[in-house]
């Protein structure tokens, strides 16, 4: 899988899980180290909307489905509005 810039993934940690004890989160990546080796995400809503202003750095080989992975929720789209 090829992690892009816009595209929404979910936390697969069982703490965000439905049957977990907090919120489902979600995180929007907003820009690829140049090496391919992280990506720059914010937390935002499953829309992909809702926003924060503090960035955090991820391995992208975390970026899989698992139980310390990501799960792509939504691709990019050109309706989501840029991170200023």
């Amino acid at each position: 899988m090829t992690v892009k810039v816009g595209q929404v993934w979910r936390d697969c940690d069982k703490r965000y899980q439905p049957t977990g004890k907090l919120m489902p989160r979600f995180i929007r990546v907003v820009r690829i180290s140049q090496a391919g080796l992280f990506a720059f995400v914010k937390r935002c809503s499953a829309d992909g909307l809702t926003i924060t202003d503090r960035e955090t750095r991820i391995n992208i080989s975390r970026m899989k489905p698992g139980a310390t992975g990501y799960e792509l929720v939504k691709e990019q789209s050109h309706e989501c509005p840029p991170f200023d």
